[in-house]
């Protein structure tokens, strides 16, 4: 696979884990609630699961072991077979369902994406990389030339944490 696909699968990832949080797809229906995420939240965590759905059935066609996601929390594990198999199934599901998001959530998400992207630039740097600052309201940074695939889960894992 290469660098380019997996650094887009992993772009990709983040914003589906950063559109659940936001959604609330991950608390209780009672935190839903309370959260004032209310019906909106509620159809956009059952089309997100659907998508996800689709994608776990896309991914045992293409011979994977896959269980369904959970709505609490997606898949367990993402594995390297999943990675790989990912770019074809997006093709043929399609993208995941995002939320419209009000300005507070805009902000809030952009915040969560600087502190990703500062903390996976702060690891590649750790390990060598020549990679840019991440700058609030900016474009994530580009993933290093050259980073091994070992590497970028190393600090995809540290900046998810």
């Amino acid at each position: 696979m290469s660098r380019n696909s997996l650094s887009l699968l992993k772009l990709a990832a983040c914003s589906a884990a950063l559109v659940l949080a936001l959604a609330g797809c991950s608390a209780s229906p009672e935190a839903e609630g309370e959260a004032g995420g209310g019906g909106g939240t509620d159809a956009h965590a059952a089309e997100f699961q659907e998508w996800e759905l689709k994608m776990a059935q896309c991914f045992r066609d293409k011979g994977l072991d896959v269980e369904d996601p959970t709505p609490e929390g997606g898949w367990p594990e993402v594995t390297q077979e999943m990675q790989e198999v990912s770019p074809e199934c997006q093709s043929e599901v399609g993208e995941p369902p995002i939320k419209e998001l009000s300005e507070a959530e805009k902000r809030e998400a952009d915040k969560a994406r600087f502190e990703y992207d500062s903390k996976f630039g702060e690891c590649m740097r750790d390990l060598g990389y020549d990679i840019e600052d991440a700058k609030l309201g900016g474009t994530s940074p580009k993933t290093p030339d050259g980073a091994s695939n070992t590497d970028l889960d190393t600090c995809s894992e540290k900046a998810m944490q």
